[in-house]
């Protein structure tokens, strides 16, 4: 009896499925362009940072937070961007859960971007 090894789709492969999904629960277009973006910008920083594309079973905690950090602290993102791109990666990380591409959700604990001038004037006594 021959068997052959069943390849798992890419993230890149379902990304349309989930856009069409939030497109038929009524999503604005913009939200779904703002979520096809930052997935996608996830997607090449990966390959970029890990010099291969990333297959479900290396999105990590780890690899959500060390992109969170790049948009913050070396792309010097603003807040309401850093948050933006979160709430995608959210969003797509709970629908790869619901549909049973990952067993558990790796951005469930995933935080927010922090506001650093909004904490340093509050350090510093200034509201």
């Amino acid at each position: 009896m021959i068997t052959t090894a069943i390849t798992p789709p890419s993230p890149e492969e379902v990304l349309p499925r989930w856009l069409e999904e939030l497109q038929a629960s009524d999503r604005a277009k913009g939200t779904i362009r703002r979520y096809k973006s930052a997935v996608e910008g996830f997607l090449v920083w990966y390959s970029r940072e890990e010099q291969r594309p990333l297959n479900f079973s290396q999105l990590s905690p780890i690899a959500l937070v060390g992109y969170r950090n790049y948009i913050q602290r070396t792309q010097q993102r603003a807040t309401s961007t850093v948050n933006g791109q979160i709430s995608a990666l959210r969003a797509f990380c709970a629908w790869l859960t619901e549909e049973r591409y990952l067993e558990v959700n790796p951005a469930k604990r995933l935080k927010a971007g922090w506001n650093n001038d909004y904490l340093l004037r509050v350090l510093d006594g200034v509201n």
